[in-house]
């Protein structure tokens, strides 16, 4: 996979929405470079720690990620870049819904003679409603 860093013209249409560091030390890293690095770890989908060394450091590069999410600057670069588009384009939408699955087997009926429950209905069937252990004793209570 070929990863292309943004272009002069890509990072001047969106710079102006990055906050500026208000105080602290000089950063050793722009903010330019750590987006690289993020946009480099979304497309190819590897692990942070195994980001290459001409990028920022992975804790410098994760940072900047929790600060600019903190401030709002990815809605803030969607609208700037949306803003950019004629007025005549269509914008589509893409949503993924994720529902997870129900847990066990509720109420299933199917391939008799599997698993735990179905052994046990399947003794009690046979001994008419009775219910019986595995080696075939009554298992009904004895009213004292």
């Amino acid at each position: 996979m070929v990863y292309r860093r943004l272009t002069d013209q890509e990072w001047g249409q969106i710079e102006i929405v990055f906050p500026e560091q208000e105080r602290g030390k000089p950063r050793k890293h722009s903010d330019r470079e750590c987006l690289d690095a993020l946009r480099y770890v979304l497309e190819t989908g590897i692990q942070w720690c195994n980001l290459p060394s001409e990028f920022p450091p992975k804790s410098t590069v994760h940072d900047r990620l929790l600060c600019w999410k903190r401030q709002g600057v990815f809605p803030k670069i969607l609208r700037r870049l949306r803003s950019k588009l004629p007025q005549q384009a269509e914008i589509f939408h893409m949503d993924a819904t994720i529902k997870m699955a129900k847990k066990g087997r509720y109420r299933f009926t199917g391939r008799k003679n599997q698993g735990y429950k179905n052994q046990r209905r399947d003794r009690r069937e046979q001994s008419g409603g009775e219910f019986i252990d595995s080696s075939g004793r009554s298992l009904r209570r004895k009213s004292v």
